[in-house]
């Protein structure tokens, strides 16, 4: 993949292909090729964030740390049992992996 100011972002089979091994997926070259096409194509649109003007803008930060999912000091009632989801040999510690679907 080459990115450089002014230059289209050129996704190449073999970072397709490289992709499809690290994500256990099999892919035809024609499948390769779509996907090719379709990820050069959403890396050029991300690109187009570079040609932004932003001198004039502050840098900020916005941190907002609140659990919004649970009220702090309240216990999480729905926690599950790990064993409940999957065979014991699948499990390693408090993590849980499923077969590709793809």
């Amino acid at each position: 993949m080459k990115s450089k100011k002014n230059k289209k972002v050129k996704f190449l089979l073999s970072d397709v292909f490289h992709l499809a091994r690290l994500a256990q997926l099999k892919l035809t070259d024609e499948e390769a090729e779509k996907y090719r096409l379709q990820l050069e194509e959403t890396l050029n649109y991300v690109d187009n964030l570079n040609e932004l003007n932003t001198d004039r803008l502050e840098e900020e930060v916005y941190l907002n740390l609140k659990n919004v999912f649970f009220e702090d000091g309240k216990k999480n009632e729905r926690i599950f049992n790990i064993n409940d989801l999957i065979g014991k040999k699948r499990q390693d510690k408090k993590y849980f992996s499923v077969k590709r679907i793809l």
